[in-house]
């Protein structure tokens, strides 16, 4: 028997390259599936083009909407207000009751959430806890990329449940189809 001895360092670094090789393929695929206006174009993919590493903010992968963050970045930044509506999202008494956060909230998940996944949020000052689902991504016929949901706001015993479609402008923002 042969037997050969490694410096304990090198074990430890092939063992982490290891760990971190499976678990990337998984990871860099959980990115990659799903949304086809996101890819290409940003700053990591310019420098790792074969990845395609796609940053979700907000919380949006982990199920929810960050308001507090997306708060924050709506005050300092006009590119997130953009981003978000050029009207309402969701309609009826539970639009009525959204702020700007919980309507950019709602454009962030159709900008970044795949298709089954719910996302969630409560707004502190209204009390309204809010749930949107994409449920279907196609093009339209002119070319624009659309998004069909469901949203739900809930206030104690009140229930809204709302199904809207919204398409995806050039300038990056959604705006309810039709």
């Amino acid at each position: 028997m042969l037997r050969t001895s490694l410096p304990k360092e090198m074990v430890v670094v092939g063992v982490a390259l290891t760990f971190i090789a499976a678990a990337w393929i998984p990871v860099s695929k959980l990115l990659n599936d799903g949304l086809p206006w996101r890819r290409g174009g940003s700053m990591i993919e310019q420098v790792l083009p074969a990845t395609q590493v796609h940053f979700v903010p907000y919380g949006i992968d982990r199920g929810i909407c960050d308001r507090s963050r997306l708060h924050a970045d709506i005050t300092t930044s006009s590119d997130v207000a953009r981003g978000a509506i050029g009207n309402t999202l969701v309609g009826h008494a539970a639009g009525a009751k959204m702020d700007v956060v919980d309507q950019n909230c709602v454009g962030r998940v159709l900008e970044f959430a795949l298709d089954s996944r719910r996302i969630y949020w409560r707004n502190g000052d209204n009390g309204f806890t809010y749930a949107v689902v994409p449920t279907r991504t196609f093009q339209d016929t002119t070319g624009a990329y659309c998004r069909e949901y469901h949203t739900s706001a809930s206030h104690g015993p009140l229930l809204h449940q709302i199904h809207g479609i919204a398409c995806r402008r050039t300038d990056g923002s959604w705006r309810l189809a039709g």
